[in-house]
């Protein structure tokens, strides 16, 4: 072996591409899949109108159609079901909501009739026909009336019919009982006579004085005193009812007139509050944040408020019409 330098050999081995697999086929056919849904959309969006596009918008933003029916139709109860058909509601708020349903409905019939009797009561009370066709203005607009309550009594008592009429037949028995008392002495009757009987005129006087007291009677007398006396306690009675009813009347129309002007400022908030919720509600709706069914809640709310306020008002109008009838002002 010879001592020169070693000499080194690198050997390189050529090395094939790996196979790619079908991983790229499937990726290949999801985009072309996903390309054909968005041009078909895009073409179908094309052939709808704007009516319909609004729609979809709304269907895809909040899950419920904006012309779905309404909660006296059965709309709510339709959207709970829409919302448990997809899974996002369960079945106790599908029952919940046909309950609602329900209920509207039959608070809507007992309105309508409450219109109709409320009608045939005020054509009754104007004296024309129950079937006449009558217009009500509304006059429910709030307007403060003041009342001294010192002088509620003193003005119920001066102005009410029944209570003159109660008072003058108390003061009739009591002077009936004062002639049955004045019976028991005897009576005295003064007479006298002054003329002329001759051509001459000579004067004539005839004067007499005569005494009649009855002794025994069998007890007449006594007994037309005692009932004398009976009638006239019962008339102190009626009207001592007579006065405590009136003064019960004017104090009970008194407090409810104010407790209904109290109820129109509460029922006043109640609606600031409401539209104020409704408003915020209407925003996050727009916004696409909330629900169909919190924008018709919030909505319900204020619908019950302006129908709370309405009944105070209402109220109100009663009480203050009770008052100037129980004061005799009517």
């Amino acid at each position: 072996m010879s001592g020169g330098p070693d000499v080194i050999i690198i050997k390189k081995k050529a090395k094939g591409h790996a196979a790619h697999g079908a991983a790229w086929k499937v990726a290949y056919a999801d985009f072309v899949t996903a390309m054909m849904a968005l041009f078909m959309v895009l073409w179908l969006l094309s052939q709808t109108d704007q009516e319909t596009r609004t729609e979809l918008s709304d269907y895809f933003r909040t899950g419920v159609f904006t012309g779905a029916p309404s909660v006296l139709n059965g709309g709510s109860g339709i959207q709970s079901k829409g919302f448990f058909d997809v899974g996002t509601q369960p079945k106790s708020a599908v029952t919940r909501a046909e309950v609602d349903v329900a209920t509207a409905q039959v608070n809507l019939i007992g309105a309508l009739n409450a219109v109709v009797i409320s009608r045939t009561t005020l054509n009754t009370l104007m004296g024309i026909p129950v079937n006449t066709p009558t217009r009500v203005r509304d006059i429910l607009g709030y307007q403060h009336v003041d009342f001294d309550p010192k002088t509620l009594l003193p003005e119920a008592f001066a102005r009410r019919p029944e209570y003159r009429q109660i008072k003058a037949r108390l003061e009739q028995a009591e002077q009936t009982v004062k002639q049955q008392f004045r019976n028991f002495f005897p009576t005295i009757t003064a007479s006298g006579t002054y003329g002329s009987a001759r051509a001459d005129m000579n004067e004539i006087y005839n004067y007499g004085v005569q005494l009649n007291w009855t002794i025994f009677d069998g007890g007449g007398k006594i007994a037309l005193y005692k009932q004398a006396q009976a009638q006239r306690d019962a008339a102190q009675a009626r009207v001592r009812d007579t006065e405590l009813t009136i003064w019960q009347q004017a104090e009970q129309s008194y407090n409810t007139a104010i407790q209904s002007e109290e109820a129109i400022g509460a029922a006043t908030k109640g609606v600031e509050s409401a539209d104020e919720n409704f408003r915020l509600s209407q925003g996050r709706f727009d916004a696409g944040v909330a629900n169909i069914i919190e924008l018709t809640d919030a909505q319900l709310a204020l619908t019950t408020a302006q129908a709370t306020l309405v009944q105070a008002l209402a109220n109100y109008r009663i009480a203050i019409a009770q008052l100037e009838r129980f004061l005799g002002r009517r």
